[in-house]
């Protein structure tokens, strides 16, 4: 619904509430655009400068995205240093009344991190589910035997 609401009424500015996480979501980083913290459905979400920009996608698969992060103390950077795969997922965003209207389509996996004295900047990669190879033999009962 969000998504048809930008593109039938132009461009909103509201602000996102983000989850950055782990492969396993055993550190997961919550964020919002505001000037305070909120809380949304029992987790608490941090108040920092955010700036989500989600490409289009592709064959209704994610085209990736821009995520810019003001610095907000250690974690951040070693959710970087530490982790090869970082999740972001867009829970939502906050409408001027304090309710959360829920955002289920932006997703993604796989990042480029650049971080700097003052931000950090995630570019997220398309889905590339598109782009595989196939392998060339078809798997059947004669050719792989007990597993077809």
């Amino acid at each position: 619904m969000y998504e048809k609401l930008t593109r039938k009424n132009g461009a909103y500015s509201l602000p996102f509430l983000i989850e950055l996480s782990d492969s396993t979501d055993s550190t997961v980083l919550r964020f919002v655009d505001n000037i305070s913290d909120i809380t949304y459905e029992g987790k608490e979400y941090k108040a920092s400068a955010i700036e989500y920009t989600p490409n289009d996608t592709e064959l209704g698969f994610s085209g990736g995205g821009t995520l810019e992060v003001a610095h907000t103390g250690e974690m951040i950077i070693d959710l970087i240093e530490t982790q090869r795969e970082i999740k972001l997922s867009v829970i939502g965003v906050l409408f001027e009344n304090g309710t959360v209207f829920p955002i289920k389509s932006f997703n993604h996996r796989y990042c480029k991190a650049t971080p700097n004295g003052q931000t950090v900047t995630f570019d997220f990669y398309k889905d590339d589910r598109l782009e595989m190879t196939f392998p060339a033999i078809t798997w059947n009962t004669y050719n792989n035997k007990g597993n077809a």
